[in-house]
Order: structure tokens, then sequence, then C-alpha cells
């Protein structure tokens, strides 16, 4: 939950791919925007020399998880929370502090956040491409999920998404 001291804050986040962290409109924009990049183990590998930059440019960076994986859910929790978090640290040279799932979490995601003190997110809406919600609130969590757009479709509506705030007078601030 957001902090009683949020004021005029919403915490924003955006997941985004690879090819997305490759434009550098799409970058310029997760770092003007002050949005928090989510990414998943195989986008941390695949973008590792941006995601540095983004870090080295102060843009938060959280764990999106593992992926897809299948087995037990603790084994699940583990990958999507520990191997995942370690993963993305090394590849973006900071430690990961907030873990962000793709899917609802549960008691052994719980369990391993609080083992690895990363806090779990829930958004209280996501955001997908050109469907910005005609109102938005202080002290929400927003999560623009680019996962199935391309590059030009997120930078759109991360841009759409900031006008709206700024008309009902907030501030984005990342999930941390």
């Amino acid at each position: 939950r957001p902090p009683r001291s949020a004021g005029v804050n919403a915490y924003v986040g955006a997941r985004v791919t690879a090819a997305e962290l490759a434009d550098p409109a799409i970058t310029d924009e997760l770092v003007a925007g002050k949005v928090t990049v989510v990414v998943d183990a195989p986008t941390a590998i695949a973008a590792a020399p941006q995601l540095a930059r983004l870090a080295a440019a102060g843009v938060e960076i959280a764990n999106g998880g593992w992926g897809h994986s299948k087995g037990f859910r603790w084994e699940r929790a583990h990958n999507d929370v520990a191997k995942a978090g370690d993963l993305i640290g090394r590849h973006c040279g900071v430690r990961v502090v907030d873990f962000a799932p793709s899917r609802r979490f549960d008691a052994f995601d719980q369990m391993w956040s609080r083992r690895r003190r990363e806090r779990l997110v829930r958004p209280d809406t996501v955001i997908r491409s050109g469907r910005v919600p005609t109102r938005v609130q202080a002290a929400k969590v927003y999560l623009v999920d680019g996962r199935r757009n391309d590059p030009d479709q997120l930078r759109r509506t991360l841009l759409q998404f900031e006008s709206r705030l700024h008309k009902q007078g907030l501030v984005a601030a990342p999930l941390a």
C-alpha cells in the first residue's frame, strides 16, 4: 500500500519488453516520467545494457518474475522472487526492491519476498495500450503493460497517461 504521505503522487510502473527497451524514445520517456521499469528475467538478459543505463540514470528497476515457470508453487515463487531478482540485479547493477509479478501472488511469494526484503506490488489498475483510464487518483498504483504492444504504442500510452495525471493535478512517482 502506498504511504499515507503520498500527497499528489500516483505510483507508476511499466512492464516492458527488450524491444521496447531498445527504443531510445521509450527509455527517454521512462526516465523523464519517473516510471519504474518492471522486467522479467528473459527481458533482463536480452536488454542488459539498456537496463544498466536506465539504472545509472536513476530509474528504478523492479522484478517482474522469472517468466513462465511450471512446477510446484513454492518452486515457482523461489524462481520468480529470488532467482529472477538476483539475475536482474546482476544485469542492471542495482538491488531490486520491488516484486511485481504479472500473476496473482500467493503465500509462497510473500514468504520469499519477505526473506529477500522485496516489496510485493499489486497494482490498483493495469493499463493496456490505448486504454488510459479517464480518472486517476493519488496514492494509487498504476502499471502500464507494454508487453503486447509495439514500442510506439507504449510510448503513446505513457504520454497519454502522463497527460492525464497532470490534468488532474497529480505527479508520477516510482514504485519505491
